[in-house]
């Protein structure tokens, strides 16, 4: 061949193929190649958020899955997580990879035989598993290889290290140190179990990024997850203010005035009998501008009951011209906070005592929904809150005082001081509302208009 139509063929190549295409930072490349010599049996990348952990483990997968006939697993805690995962490595796949009755699906994910799995030409294969399936799904086969994506249980852990013994093949995470307990894992790479890379957010290390980028995400980021989530450090701190992005200008005029337009409404309770301990918080959603605006809040002065809660909040709903049938989604702790009774939890007995009052039970007019709750819930919720400061997406009208004081002096959830746990009943009825909203940006929801 020419030597001109051969450098054109190369060229070509590497144009169709992303795996040619690819260039990891320092680090990165370092744990890639330690990945595909099995430098280790076991390997750690632990870097910040969106970095480029799951490209290159993207990388080292289709590499692997290409060498030579294999059997591998991809670990991920949820269903979501795991499309997401599959995307990256539909992104990351060399052209002519997948064997007859396997193919992509953009919504599904890899397919095979009915289930989410990749068989390739060369007769490697390997399937996705997630740990919300259970420990069975974990437990089963063996691998020649495990990649994990950020952080699981420690039983989790050493199950995937197991399935792989019999080949003598290898695991490697990567992972971001948040949201799940890592002691035993940072045991392990100090006592020389676990081969790590770790490296920063920095131009150095993600060249595709500028420093005005990186200045931007450190300012959207919680102060007390700056280490972890931009360094990859093992440990976060607890500064003084919680919401470091918060100031004084996100709140609005007293005389404000919402735009026209198409509103989200949203009620957040966080239930309690004492004074300053029954929050309600009013939020309404400008679509059209994606702003969130704390409208309105309801706080006990004194021991309070259901029925008393309920008849303050059609009041503070009927302030603002709004019904109880005009709310999108309701939202309560289920802590009953002695408060319920007959059998009821406390979220049905407010909706029942609001129609009672009302004139109109049996028929309820409010629906209140669960608060979500669960491993890392409250970090999750506060980092959207902040990251919605951050952006000034969020504004708070001045009528909610307990809310204000809230995002000015709450220390965080790690804080037991009384005075600390205090202030937090505002943020916790107000952060189980817009959880959901800030979570998705493609949310569809009922609106209502108003002009």
């Amino acid at each position: 061949m020419p030597p001109v139509l051969a450098l054109n063929h190369a060229l070509s190549r590497r144009a169709a193929n992303p795996l040619l295409r690819y260039r990891p930072g320092p680090t990165q490349g370092r744990f890639a190649e330690a990945v595909l010599s099995a430098a280790a049996r076991v390997l750690l990348l632990r870097a910040p958020n969106q970095s480029g952990k799951t490209t290159v483990c993207s990388f080292v997968f289709w590499k692997m899955m290409a060498r030579a006939v294999v059997d591998g697993r991809v670990l991920c805690k949820t269903k979501d997580q795991s499309l997401v995962i599959q995307r990256k490595l539909h992104e990351m796949m060399p052209p002519g990879s997948l064997a007859d009755g396997c193919w992509f699906d953009q919504d599904r994910g890899f397919r095979l035989g009915g289930r989410n799995g990749i068989r390739c030409r060369n007769g490697s294969h390997a399937d996705f598993v997630t740990t919300e399936q259970g420990s069975i799904a974990v437990a089963a086969a063996t691998l020649d290889f495990v990649w994990i994506d950020e952080p699981t249980k420690e039983t989790i852990f050493s199950e995937c290290v197991s399935r792989v013994t019999a080949t003598g093949g290898l695991v490697f995470t990567s992972l971001t140190p948040i949201g799940a307990p890592l002691k035993y894992l940072r045991s392990a790479v100090e006592d020389g179990a676990v081969m790590e890379f770790s490296y920063g957010l920095t131009v150095e290390e993600c060249p595709w990024f500028s420093q005005h980028r990186i200045d931007e995400t450190e300012a959207m980021c919680l102060p007390s997850q700056r280490p972890q989530r931009l360094y990859g450090a093992w440990d976060g701190v607890t500064p003084d203010r919680f919401y470091g992005a918060w100031e004084d200008s996100l709140v609005l005029p007293t005389d404000f005035d919402l735009p026209e337009g198409d509103y989200w409404v949203g009620l957040g309770f966080d239930h309690g009998e004492g004074a300053q301990r029954q929050t309600a918080h009013l939020v309404l959603i400008d679509r059209s501008k994606d702003v969130l605006y704390a409208w309105d809040e309801e706080i006990s002065t004194g021991k309070t009951d259901s029925a008393r809660d309920a008849v303050a909040i059609v009041d503070m709903l009927a302030r603002h011209s709004l019904v109880p049938e005009a709310v999108d989604d309701a939202r309560g702790d289920t802590n009953s906070a002695g408060k319920a009774e007959a059998g009821m939890l406390v979220n049905q007995l407010l909706q029942q005592e609001i129609a009672k009052y009302l004139g109109q039970w049996p028929r309820v007019p409010l629906r209140i929904a669960n608060a979500k709750k669960g491993p890392g819930s409250v970090l999750t919720g506060c980092a959207l809150i902040h990251r919605a400061m951050a952006r000034a997406e969020l504004r708070v009208h001045p009528r909610c005082t307990a809310l204000v004081e809230h995002f000015r002096h709450w220390k965080g959830p790690r804080d037991g001081g009384a005075e600390n746990k205090a202030l937090s009943h505002a943020g916790d009825g107000f952060r189980y509302i817009v959880r959901g909203q800030l979570d998705t940006r493609e949310r569809r929801i009922e609106r209502i208009r108003r002009s």
